[in-house]
């Protein structure tokens, strides 16, 4: 098996997992009553949180520094704030970033699906 083709099946793997990840996650928010919600996280990590601008040379690293207004930040966090703001975004009624998966707990769950 050659480099590219590892390197395929490895994705395929990773992109499993995470597919299960989401099916049990939507699954105990079906259970709960609740509502999943997937947002997109493009640019998150490179939009300014103060201004907006988006700019892949805004991040150093571990380190968040606007090019145009200066705002600085842990990147990680900034995005993780970015991507929160995204979801509340989502109660104002601004779907730009998001989709939203509607869950019902008889439509879709599987019967014998395993959660753990």
């Amino acid at each position: 098996m050659g480099n590219l083709e590892k390197r395929g099946s490895h994705r395929a793997i990773s992109d499993a997992a995470w597919n299960e990840l989401i099916l049990k996650i939507e699954y105990l928010a079906a259970k709960q009553g609740k509502v999943a919600i997937k947002i997109n996280p493009k640019h998150s990590s490179v939009e300014c949180r103060n201004c907006g601008h988006i700019d892949r040379e805004n991040r150093d690293g571990e380190k968040f520094i606007c090019s145009v207004c200066g705002f600085f930040a842990h990147a990680d966090i900034s995005a993780a704030k970015t991507i929160r703001d995204r979801s509340l975004e989502m109660v104002r009624g601004d779907t730009a970033y998001l989709r939203v998966i509607p869950l019902n707990a008889q439509n879709n769950v599987r019967r014998n699906h395993r959660v753990f």
